[in-house]
């Protein structure tokens, strides 16, 4: 049985990297395993465990040949990221808070997020100076197990990884439909690409200074230099971080609820109460990218 959502304290580093897209967001946003019953991914068996489709999953389905969807249950034969279809795990909902999030995305990226592969929730945090809570829809990839069971690429199809991560702020924990001109915080979407071949990057990395395109990994004192793999990423953004922090909007986002059941248990001990979220999101996804284009990304999930 997965623990209760944890306090959005308690996730403030990794939402400040994931959560706002303004720079092309580090390559670590993908990469870290959940804790467990919360929202980045809340597998409770460290990236691979799921949750129900049925009623509480709107996914379920993914892209198949020819752009068309088709049920997929069980892992095809092909690299992960081929244009097959999704490992769906969606079969192990433990936290009747957690709602399973699934869909499908076009244009400059295209494929699907994998039944289970996201977990959705509202939650309501105090304010500390005892103002209104902050209210918030999120949701986000499993950050650990076979990435096949995440997100699915058909382009790129040389994707090594991907990650979804949705925070958008509600003026009250009620259903309704919220769109991002009168919301604030993000929804994003990225795909990992291959590295390039480490011998671009072969030297120590002598008081952390590294090529361009390289970081310093390895221990403290034997640091060396290897390729950061490079990240494509979308994003919708509201007019604020829901933090406080002006950002600069762009893309769209329409977020239909359509219940909210709050935790029958109530408040946890530092005040936060969760709410099982029934819904769709819509959001049209701008690049991110230094030298972004002009064709950005549909996404459309239920959950």
């Amino acid at each position: 049985m997965r623990g209760r959502p944890k306090s959005r304290s308690r996730l403030e580093s990794r939402r400040s990297l994931c959560a706002l897209a303004l720079v092309v967001l580090a390559p670590a946003c993908g990469g870290s395993t959940p804790a467990a019953g919360f929202r980045p991914g809340t597998g409770g068996q460290g990236g691979n465990a799921g949750l129900s489709g049925g009623a509480t999953g709107g996914g379920g389905s993914s892209p198949g040949a020819g752009g068309t969807l088709a049920d997929a249950g069980s892992a095809d034969a092909l690299a992960p990221f081929d244009g097959g279809m999704c490992i769906d795990n969606a079969s192990q909902q433990t936290d009747p808070n957690m709602t399973a999030a699934g869909g499908t995305f076009s244009g400059a990226l295209a494929g699907a997020v994998c039944t289970g592969a996201a977990f959705a929730h509202v939650q309501s945090t105090p304010a500390v100076d005892g103002g209104a809570p902050t209210i918030e829809l999120l949701i986000e990839t499993l950050g650990g197990g076979d990435p096949a069971a995440r997100v699915r690429f058909q382009d790129p199809s040389n994707a090594t990884d991907g990650f979804l991560s949705v925070d958008i702020g509600l003026p009250a924990a009620s259903p309704g439909t919220y769109t991002q001109d009168v919301s604030c915080g993000s929804t994003v979407l990225a795909a990992d690409l291959p590295a390039p071949d480490p011998s671009v990057c072969a030297t120590d990395a002598g008081d952390g200074d590294c090529p361009t395109g390289c970081e310093a990994t390895g221990p403290i004192f034997a640091q060396v230099c290897t390729p950061i793999a490079p990240q494509l990423s979308y994003a919708a953004l509201g007019a604020s971080d829901c933090r406080g922090d002006v950002t600069t909007p762009a893309g769209s986002w329409t977020l239909t609820l359509k219940s909210l059941t709050a935790d029958p248990a109530g408040p946890d001990s530092s005040g936060n109460l969760v709410y099982a979220a029934h819904g769709t999101l819509s959001a049209t996804l701008a690049d991110q990218s230094a030298d972004a284009g002009t064709t950005g990304v549909s996404l459309t999930l239920s959950f």
